[in-house]
């Protein structure tokens, strides 16, 4: 998804393009293997055959990395697994972020550690997964610095391995459902404006539960998304947002493609669709 976090590559782009991952340590500059380092965790096998996966990510001291909608101060992550063999599908398992403020700008994502669970669907189950993969993250502290690594791994077709603690926690870190975090009605008014159009979200959510930033998300990454605008009135949670496509002109925006996320400083809530009012 397109975001003003496009400033904030164009601020490191020069800094990455002389880092490779074991680039010389200069006046000014750091060595990125000193800020990050990326494992693959091997996990196991699901009962529904899948394997379950994950890529740890360690950050240096002050630096961050981001959530899959990363918000205008963020660079939002990529994964090509084009190379790969026996594998039908990958999902993500995006366990909840923090909000972050950088410069003015809110940012989505994680700090010190993050554990990124991923579940491969193989092909042919009587088959090895065999992983040829790009992951490519953006990491911040007062540069923002695109970082490219390449993953390789093979999953034999037996259920070999055991359960990792790190990645059962970080999936039971996922966002709750609005049904079970207790949220009442939701629901959006869709609005055009000169160059796209704007949606105010009504959640009715309990005052029990802190809200740091909502995020929008649609399956359109040519969509520019603004940073939400938030209200809080009693129970009800108001936000809203400028869509602006690539064409810059009011267009219909599908809300059953509309994906809600409620960030706070404990949990996170997702929200599928936003009906109107």
């Amino acid at each position: 998804m397109i975001r003003n976090a496009l400033s904030m590559i164009a601020l490191g782009a020069a800094l990455a393009a002389s880092l490779p991952p074991t680039a010389l340590r200069a006046e000014g500059f750091l060595v990125v293997d000193d800020v990050v380092q990326i494992t693959l965790l091997s996990g196991w096998v699901t009962k529904s055959g899948t394997r379950m996966a994950a890529l740890r990510v360690d950050l240096a001291p002050g630096w961050k990395t981001y959530w899959r909608s990363p918000g205008d101060g963020g660079i939002p992550p990529l994964f090509d697994w084009s190379g790969s063999r026996n594998l039908h599908d990958v999902a993500v398992h995006w366990p909840s972020p923090q909000v972050f403020d950088q410069a003015g700008l809110k940012s989505v994502g994680y700090k010190d550690q993050l554990v990124l669970p991923l579940e491969f669907l193989p092909l042919r189950a009587d088959a090895p997964i065999l992983i040829e993969a790009e992951v490519q993250i953006g990491v911040c502290q007062d540069v923002c610095i695109p970082v490219t690594r390449a993953i390789r791994a093979e999953f034999p077709a037996s259920p070999e391995g055991q359960q990792d603690k790190s990645i059962l926690a970080a999936l039971a870190r996922q966002p709750v459902s609005a049904r079970a975090a207790g949220l009442g009605p939701v629901s959006c008014r869709i609005t055009p404006i000169a160059d796209g159009v704007q949606v105010r979200a009504l959640v009715d959510l309990p005052a029990t539960i802190t809200a740091d930033a909502l995020v929008f998300e649609t399956p359109d990454e040519n969509l520019w998304i603004s940073q939400s605008r938030l209200e809080r009135s009693g129970r009800h949670l108001v936000a809203s947002a400028d869509f602006v496509p690539v064409e810059a002109r009011p267009f219909a925006l599908q809300r059953s493609t509309l994906r809600l996320t409620v960030v706070g400083p404990d949990r996170s809530i997702d929200i599928q669709g936003c009906p109107a009012p």
